[in-house]
Parts: C-alpha cells; structure tokens; sequence
C-alpha cells in the first residue's frame, strides 16, 4: 500500500539518509536506522527503494542537487567578478572547516567507501565534473589560456584542502588553497611576454 505523500516520505527518507550516511558513513547504517530517522516502517522505506545500493545512488543525486543549489545561492550572494566568486568558494570552505559536523566530500566518502560500486562511482564523477566545469566556466570568462587544465588544477586544490583539514585539522588549509588559487589564475591569465610567444 502507497504512503499518502510518497513524495514528501521520499524527501523525509533522503534528509535521514544524508544525515547518518555524511556522519556515520554509508556502510555501518542500517536500512532499520534511515526508516527509525524517518519516522517510517521499514516496509514503507522499501516501497521507495528496492535496495540499499538503490538509496545509496537517489542520496548521492540528491545531495549533489542540493550543493549545487547551494553553491548557485552562494555566489549569488558574493556576486562580483569571476575571481572574486572563484576565490569565494574556497573561503566558502574556510568556514565550513569550522563546523562541528564537517566530515569532508560526501562523493569522495562515497567512492572511497564503496570503491566497488560503479553506480556509487559515477554519481560522485558526475558531481565532481559539474564542479570542475563550473570552475572552467568562470576561468574561461577571466580569459584564461587552458580553461581546462585550471579548472582541473583548481579542483584538486578544493579536493586537496578538504584533506588536509580532514586529516590534519589546519585551520590554514583552505586559505593556503586559497592563496594557490589565486597565484594560478594570474599566472593563467597574465599576458605572456614576447619571449614566452
């Protein structure tokens, strides 16, 4: 029998699962624990998805939805030009280190954890490659000379604050990424010199 609102159960069931798999990780939790957050029968929780995997990968849509929303809202805000909002992120960042509940890339926890599952895999690689085009789009509007390449090196700088705050717990992380950033964007869209022509 179909809940009354499947699509506000559906969105009750995702909010539990975002919030025991970001901070327990996503093996350890039981289906019983993500239907008890819910406030929903187990049957009711299968109703919505077959599996396990099959909640793990709507989880991963979803979280990855709300990020990106999230990051629109964000600069948005900040406004100003491509560096400015480029910058921004990474103190963006800054401030989400200092968060209690911070437990890193939920898509980087997600592939780590799950490295055999290719469904899991290919939503965190999709929601990495829209971060990675959003950084080219705004390099592009700088002028930048290899969009791609910076937006790759710019990725991996995010990538790599978020581990060293993990492991290290360095307030200066982001900032230090921060400051790379920036040094790579000039030299990215510096006039070259005649020599270098």
């Amino acid at each position: 029998m179909a809940p009354r609102d499947p699509e506000q159960t559906r969105a009750r069931i995702l909010e539990a699962a975002g919030r025991l798999f970001y901070r327990d990780g996503i093996r350890p939790v039981a289906m019983d624990a993500v239907a008890g957050m819910a406030g929903i029968t187990k049957r009711t929780l299968y109703y919505h998805f077959d599996s396990k995997d099959d909640l793990v990968v709507a989880y991963l849509r979803h979280i990855g939805e709300r990020l990106d929303a999230s990051l629109a809202r964000a600069m948005s805000r900040r406004g100003g030009s491509a560096m400015t909002r480029l910058l921004g992120l990474f103190e963006d960042f800054e401030a989400r280190f200092a968060r209690e509940e911070f437990r890193g890339c939920p898509f980087v926890n997600a592939a780590a954890e799950l490295a055999e599952s290719a469904p899991a895999r290919a939503e965190a690689a999709a929601y990495k490659e829209r971060m990675r085009a959003w950084f080219e789009g705004l390099v592009r509007e700088l002028g930048a000379r290899d969009p791609v390449e910076l937006s790759e090196q710019l990725a991996i700088l995010l990538d790599g604050a978020i581990a060293i705050w993990l492991v290290q717990r360095d307030p200066r992380s982001a900032a230090r990424a921060r400051e790379a950033a920036r040094v790579l964007l000039q030299s990215a869209t510096a006039t070259p010199s005649p020599i270098e022509r």
